[in-house]
């Protein structure tokens, strides 16, 4: 009986209504900081905004794109969100070079991919023109080709291609790398791989997000509790039930401590 109750309290925290992420959003506009748990909700924010965002979000979101810290995952929102500007492309290449690089990556085929990953090595390729790609690219191969081939660049770059990828349709096929890359010893990369990891809410994470939570990194377990709200469904259900009732001495202590 006691892991049952446990599973109805952990269902009943994933059943509470989040928090305005509009105004989460706009508080940050009107009084921008660096600290870290703030970026943090406007990152979780806009990538709320991506599946439940209505045009009552545009403005802000909009706003939004004059801080280069959130360029990229605003863009995303806009471009995905219910009520957003589907037809407008997430960024448009300034020169012309990148707007030859854009095109070659986008041919059809092994050609557009081969010029991608040499994109991707190359730290002097525009990031703009990177970040447009993932999100524009059709093949299935796009999520293994990044994380393949993305570790030359600078850690925070890595975090945003990681956020790019998790607003893929096809970001399921990669859940098994970003379970590794959870692992990361990079905290910056590890935070964006299980906020990403939530927001995409395959049941295969668990795990990976409770070992997460459970750590010492206190910043990460915070997120990583976040991220575990996200989940919903019955096979999410049945692997929250099997855990507790497995009574697993590391997993069981951060699962309950996500139940707030």
């Amino acid at each position: 009986m006691r892991y049952l109750t446990f599973c109805f309290l952990f269902l009943f925290a994933v059943s509470v209504v989040k928090a305005n992420d509009v105004a989460t959003i706009q508080s940050y506009l009107d009084n921008k900081t660096d600290n870290v748990q703030i970026l943090h909700g406007v990152y979780t924010a806009c990538l709320n905004l991506t599946r439940t965002g209505t045009a009552e979000a545009v403005p802000v979101l909009k706003k939004l794109l004059e801080d280069e810290r959130f360029t990229t995952v605003a863009q995303t929102a806009l471009i995905n969100m219910p009520g957003g500007e589907k037809r407008v492309p997430p960024i448009q290449p300034e020169l012309p070079q990148d707007a030859v690089l854009l095109a070659l990556i986008l041919r059809d085929g092994e050609p557009g991919l081969s010029a991608f990953t040499t994109a991707l090595k190359d730290e002097k390729a525009s990031f703009m023109v990177i970040q447009r790609a993932i999100l524009d690219l059709k093949s299935d191969k796009t999520g293994t080709i990044v994380l393949d081939n993305m570790g030359n660049r600078p850690t925070w770059q890595q975090a945003a291609l990681v956020f790019n990828l998790g607003a893929r349709k096809d970001s399921t096929a990669i859940v098994p790398r970003l379970m590794e890359l959870a692992k990361s010893d990079k905290p910056e990369l590890r935070l964006a791989t299980v906020q990403v990891l939530g927001e995409i809410g395959d049941p295969r994470a668990v795990d990976t997000l409770l070992l997460a939570a459970a750590g010492a990194d206190a910043e990460l377990a915070k997120a990583t509790t976040e991220s575990l709200k996200r989940f919903t469904g019955d096979e999410f259900n049945k692997k929250i039930i099997a855990l507790l009732d497995g009574n697993d001495k590391q997993l069981l202590p951060s699962a309950l401590n996500g139940i707030d």
